[in-house]
């Protein structure tokens, strides 16, 4: 069993949404539960019998590896609650996200995600410097990321072969507005 599904959530409780592939193969242990619940003898079950890539994908959904998040670097932010159904149209903050649509993406802001996170929200100037630099020097940024990632190789394997798309995905698909 994996540490992080013991101490990654923080002690908070349920974290990640579980993806379908992974409720589909273990829609027994796993209940109708829509996040991971460390709490719960069957998704600790589940869990141990994933694989590391696997687990890593799962944690990827909600979450990022060190050194690829733009939250580090200060150009990205999440807004109030993490909550998707209280960001949807008629939800108790959909008022703001239709006021920083209307007022934050004219100065250069946008809400980039892998998939759609209405409280996420990234400065471009910032952030595309950011990818500039990564594109130009990819070279420098692996092998950062690699020491970065070497206390526990094993723990990132997923990451590793997949780090740009991580990196290079969630703002670009956001500012080309593909």
């Amino acid at each position: 069993m994996g540490d992080f599904l013991r101490t990654g959530s923080g002690g908070a409780g349920t974290f990640g949404i579980i993806v379908d592939a992974i409720r589909a193969q273990y829609a027994a242990q796993l209940g109708a539960d829509p996040q991971w619940d460390p709490d719960k003898d069957s998704h600790r079950e589940v869990w141990a019998a994933l694989t590391p890539d696997e687990r890593q994908i799962e944690i990827l959904r909600t979450s990022t590896a060190p050194g690829v998040s733009r939250h580090h670097l200060g150009s990205d932010a999440d807004f109030f609650d993490t909550t998707p159904q209280n960001w949807a149209d008629g939800g108790p903050l959909s008022a703001h996200y239709a006021w920083l649509r209307a007022n934050a993406a004219p100065s250069a802001h946008a809400s980039p995600a892998i998939s759609e996170e209405r409280w996420h929200w990234s400065y471009a100037p910032v952030s595309e410097a950011v990818l500039d630099y990564v594109r130009a020097d990819e070279s420098v940024v692996e092998g950062a990321l690699d020491q970065l990632w070497s206390y526990d190789p094993a723990r990132f394997t997923y990451i590793k072969a997949h780090w740009r798309g991580y990196m290079y995905h969630v703002n670009e698909k956001a500012y080309s507005g593909s």
